[in-house]
């Protein structure tokens, strides 16, 4: 099936443990469906839509941290930071009037390694992987109760 645990991907009632970079990156509901009810009272999943907003905030604090005058360094980069991050997205079908989803709110620490020099192949793009600790959802998954509660996620690249 792959490098990634099968029971880390896909979308339920819960979050799950794996990641790739895009959409609106809300690293704590990575893989959850987001049930909403729309205004009849339907229930439907806010996982994916036609448009959304999100804002996705880190704040390294990597230089505390490491001596980056170390030779592996040309070679490697690690980041450390704190995050937050929000958003939206629209649950209305596309010929409908426009209507959004609760505001998802997720904050955590995560760190990054990226590969930068790949020895002899230097040719290859940077390799990033991420591990994410979102501890805090402002609404958590449906099979939770819990806002406070210890989460991963990890991820393969990053957007900047």
């Amino acid at each position: 099936m792959g490098w990634i645990n099968k029971e880390w991907v896909g979308y339920g009632l819960n979050t799950n443990h794996f990641q790739h970079s895009g959409g609106l990156n809300l690293r704590g509901y990575a893989g959850y469906l987001m049930a909403e009810q729309d205004k009849e009272g339907n229930v439907i999943y806010a996982y994916k839509g036609h448009s959304g907003i999100a804002l996705n905030t880190e704040i390294a604090f990597d230089n505390y941290l490491l001596n980056r005058r170390q030779k592996i360094f040309e070679f490697i980069d690690v980041s450390t930071y704190i995050f937050g991050d929000a958003g939206i997205l629209s649950i209305n079908k596309i010929s409908a009037p426009l209507s959004f989803s609760s505001l998802r709110v997720d904050a955590g620490i995560g760190t990054t390694l990226t590969i930068k020099k790949w020895w002899v192949l230097d040719k290859f793009k940077p390799l990033t992987f991420r591990l994410d600790l979102p501890f805090f959802l402002n609404r958590p998954p449906y099979e939770e109760d819990h806002y406070f509660k210890f989460r991963w996620v990890v991820g393969v690249s990053r957007r900047l």
